[in-house]
């Protein structure tokens, strides 16, 4: 009996631990992503675990209905390629979404001024005429960066080549390629006066940059924006749904997003469920087409 004692004590301890009520998000401590997904946790009184993984995030939420993940479209995308231990396009429920990441297209800003470049319309006037001389980066592996950029070279005339994410603002400047989608937290560490914006590529402007149009402003293709929200295993345990619905923001809340590139960006209920059902349904599209996905007919 006492051998089998530490035993069970340690069986209660790891079910204890288990049954806590708690944030999950995939996110290395030093960045702004897991300081977002932390002050999310703060404002829904849970704590905040962290993981680099988001599949690993991913089956931690689906093995305890009190666990809430807090993930970019990342957790989709490893689901697609079969890295979940369940199928999160069925075994996951959309409970908020809490901030978005604009997307940005940009220029090195010699090399936008060497070509006569100031704007948008001055860049879809140049590629137009000069169909294939540009070279847009994208990324080595899917992301919403990726599928961004595959979208517009898939719809405007230009090239595109693969690079690391980190060599990307390097190589731009080196001219190695012409212009890149460039994340709002990206940017706003870059934005030194080097690069011309030409635009966000979502649907709405940035609130880091009023002036700068949106895609449909500037009749470029419209891409989807990075976000950030708060899922729970099939229906969730209550005490999690309870407090992903009980999240209110503040200015506080509001100042620290924009400061790492984010904004707040609230959306739940079926417009979430919506949106994410989209989202599984475009990044299966992008990744079959990218052979990445492709054990559904």
């Amino acid at each position: 009996m006492k051998k089998i004692l530490p035993f069970l004590l340690a069986l209660l301890l790891c079910a204890s631990a288990n049954a806590e009520t708690a944030v999950i998000a995939p996110f290395a401590a030093e960045t702004g992503e897991a300081q977002i997904a932390e002050a999310v946790a703060k404002a829904i009184g849970l704590p905040c675990l962290l993981t680099e993984d988001s599949a690993a995030a991913a089956n931690r939420m689906l093995a305890d209905p009190d666990i809430l993940l807090c993930d970019t479209q990342n957790a989709m995308i490893s689901s697609l390629q079969g890295y979940t231990a369940q199928d999160l396009r069925q075994e996951m429920t959309p409970l908020l979404r809490v901030a978005r990441c604009p997307l940005f297209l940009v220029m090195d800003a010699a090399t936008a001024a060497d070509c006569g470049i100031q704007d948008a319309a001055s860049f879809l006037e140049y590629i137009t005429e000069n169909e294939y001389m540009f070279l847009l980066a994208r990324h080595i592996s899917a992301d919403a960066v990726d599928r961004a950029a595959t979208k517009l070279s898939d719809e405007l005339p230009v090239l595109a080549d693969y690079y690391l994410p980190e060599e990307i603002l390097e190589e731009l400047h080196a001219d190695s390629f012409q212009c890149a989608v460039l994340d709002g937290a990206t940017l706003r560490q870059a934005d030194d006066g080097s690069l011309l914006i030409l635009c966000a590529l979502g649907k709405e402007r940035a609130a880091a940059y009023p002036d700068i149009p949106c895609a449909e402003e500037a009749g470029l293709p419209v891409c989807q924006d990075i976000f950030i929200g708060l899922y729970a295993a099939g229906n969730g345990g209550r005490e999690a749904q309870e407090k992903a619905s009980a999240f209110r923001s503040s200015s506080e809340m509001e100042a620290l997003l924009l400061s790492l590139g984010y904004e707040l960006s609230p959306l739940s209920g079926a417009d979430f469920e919506q949106e994410v059902r989209s989202t599984f349904d475009d990044f299966k599209a992008y990744m079959t087409a990218e052979g990445l996905f492709f054990y559904e007919e």
